[in-house]
């Protein structure tokens, strides 16, 4: 059997043994009467439309599916199951093939991040609803923190709605609380936005190996903005405390100030989030490397000194993936054109999304390309290796060989040094009324 083959086989397995643990656990009032052998739309074919949907309209998608059904149809159908019947998929997906899972030197090095995905404007959803100066009307916005596998190239895990460092915590606590997978020992690497005494506390308490990009300028904490600014390698270690007795002046402890109940503060007050312990001692490495511009940049980690500060240097920029698995998510797989209007809906669409990238990603490890005397490198062609992954999971008879030959073909060069500048705009929903066919 062939990879793709051998691959497929996995993500039925976790299909299907998702799909039975939810009729065993139904979240529905009359789950008997939600689906049957004799309805055309089983929740089998739910699954796989909503993993191989394009960007088109319904109308056009449902046919690629071999689905003869209205797109009232699906909506009605879709309400009649959850996002987490693709949660139980994905990690069922994943586990079933944790054991290709890639390691650095023993640890699983896994990249924390967010993006937006916008969703249909809907004002009564009060948790993705967004109002602001530049657009009063209000839009509708999922802000959804990923767990990424930088090595694998896959999504480990996700949570959505999570709009700050608090949300990322949380997340990351329960995540790290019921990591149980075996494989590697996990390292979190972290852009700014996570830095903070709290999560770095989280880190330490909990012995989850990190390494984090902290500000080094204005804002940046007491501790690290004291250091040079030149390339560096030292360990950092001081106390952090939520008081100011005399003792903890003369101890040199870093204060917190956080709000103490029955007291009364001025408005101009600071107020810092402290979760742990006061007084509690923080002990992390800093390693601050510089840039082929010119610039410095500021790491935190626990790693050892047995990996040295051109190795973290490079961990961080490996980090870099984290963006490219976003652009692929929304415009390759299509998760900037949801087909749904709800929340849930476009929940669905999310997590659906997730597992087609795992399972393209997966595939496109066991490729190798032939070397030839090329001017540059070649890789493979993601966005065509998506399209062909989709057509493939549509028909349980597609020939797996075929397919990989296929993606071989399509090749995109590698060219590492070349810079562009960043042309960032802001992307609004894509109304139903003014999609075209993919």
């Amino acid at each position: 059997m062939n990879e793709a083959d051998k691959l497929r086989e996995k993500l039925n397995t976790a299909i299907r043994d998702g799909i039975q643990e939810w009729k065993e656990k139904p979240l529905l009032d009359e789950p008997t009467k939600s689906f049957n052998r004799a309805a055309k739309l089983t929740l089998e074919n739910m699954v796989r439309l909503l993993m191989t949907m394009e960007g088109g309209v319904l109308e056009d998608e449902l046919p690629k599916a071999g689905l003869d059904v209205t797109p009232s149809a699906v909506s009605q159908c879709r309400k009649k199951f959850s996002s987490e019947l693709f949660e139980n998929i994905l990690y069922r997906f994943n586990r079933l093939c944790r054991d290709d899972d890639k390691l650095y030197h023993g640890y699983r090095v896994l990249a924390v991040d967010g993006t937006a995905v916008n969703i249909a404007r809907n004002p009564d959803d009060e948790k993705t609803f967004i109002k602001s100066k530049k657009n009063p009307r209000g839009y509708n916005q999922m802000t959804v923190t990923v767990i990424y596998d930088l090595l694998s190239k896959t999504f480990v895990d996700y949570n959505s709605i999570s709009r700050s460092e608090r949300d990322a915590l949380d997340f990351l606590l329960v995540w790290n609380d019921y990591y149980k997978d075996g494989r590697g020992r996990p390292l979190f690497v972290c852009d700014r936005g996570y830095e903070g005494y709290n999560m770095i506390a989280h880190f330490l308490k909990s012995g989850t190996d990190f390494l984090m990009r902290v500000k080094q300028g204005k804002g940046a904490m007491r501790e690290i903005a004291k250091l040079p600014m030149e390339e560096l390698d030292r360990d950092l270690e001081f106390t952090l405390t939520t008081t100011q007795t005399n003792a903890d002046k003369a101890a040199g402890y870093v204060f917190v100030q956080t709000r103490k109940s029955g007291k009364r503060y001025k408005e101009s007050t600071r107020n810092a989030s402290w979760r742990y312990e006061s007084p509690f001692h923080m002990k992390f490495r800093v390693v601050r490397v510089k840039l082929d511009n010119g610039s410095f940049e500021t790491l935190v980690t626990s790693l050892p000194r047995s990996i040295s500060a051109a190795d973290i240097k490079e961990l961080y920029h490996a980090r870099w993936g984290i963006e490219l698995a976003f652009r692929e998510l929304k415009y390759s797989i299509a998760l900037n054109r949801i087909h749904g209007k709800s929340r849930e809906f476009a929940t669905q669409e999310l997590v659906a999304a997730l597992i087609t990238a795992n399972f393209v990603s997966r595939l496109a490890a066991t490729i190798v390309i032939k070397k030839k005397n090329r001017k540059h490198e070649y890789a493979l062609n993601r966005r065509k290796a998506v399209r062909l992954c989709k057509e493939y999971l549509r028909h349980d008879d597609a020939d797996g060989a075929e397919l990989v030959e296929m993606m071989s073909r399509y090749l995109v060069a590698v060219r590492p040094d070349r810079v562009n500048e960043r042309n960032l705009k802001p992307k609004s929903f894509h109304g139903f009324v003014y999609r075209i066919a993919s």
